[in-house]
């Protein structure tokens, strides 16, 4: 009898001893819960953070997307002068055409000189009809200068004079 009383008593003793290691959690849920709250603070102020700069860049994108376009649209039919000019580093090639419409009208090509930055221009008299529209291309594989505050590489244009829609 005393053989089983030890034995009871041993296994009561290994059944406390796992409730203990149950009932007392080995982390401290509380300090767990803080440290991930403050994790997702970071997270969410992050989060915002890159929405704004999201919001800055598709701006800055709208923005130079309508710089790119630098499509002009004939208000009158007439004929009308334009003119492009570039400018690049001397480690790249430069090209650029006149296209009105589909159709290119008038190129331009510089080879890399190696030495200084490139210039180029060209200029074309053509006449357009009312909504025809005109744009400048920059050739594939080439390089230009694009710039707000010195302006080394534009396209412009002027009406040289109407015509009358019924002229010929």
């Amino acid at each position: 009898m005393a053989l089983f009383q030890i034995f009871l008593i041993s296994i009561l003793n290994s059944c406390m001893a796992q409730d203990e290691d149950i009932m007392t959690p080995a982390l401290n849920i509380y300090s767990e819960l803080k440290e991930l709250k403050a994790s997702l603070d970071g997270l969410t102020t992050d989060l915002n953070a890159a929405k704004i700069e999201l919001e800055e860049q598709k701006s800055l994108i709208q923005d130079l997307q309508k710089q790119i376009k630098g499509v002009f649209t004939a208000p009158v039919k007439g004929v009308y002068y334009f003119r492009y000019s570039g400018s690049a580093f001397a480690s790249h090639d430069m090209g650029l055409s006149i296209f009105k419409g589909t159709s290119r009208f008038v190129s331009s090509y510089e080879y890399n000189s190696g030495e200084r930055n490139d210039q180029m221009s060209n200029g074309a008299v053509m006449e357009l009809d009312v909504e025809e529209e005109v744009h400048v291309r920059l050739w594939v594989r080439c390089w230009i200068f694009v710039d707000r505050r010195y302006n080394y590489s534009t396209f412009t244009g002027y009406l040289l004079y109407p015509q009358d829609s019924a002229s010929v």
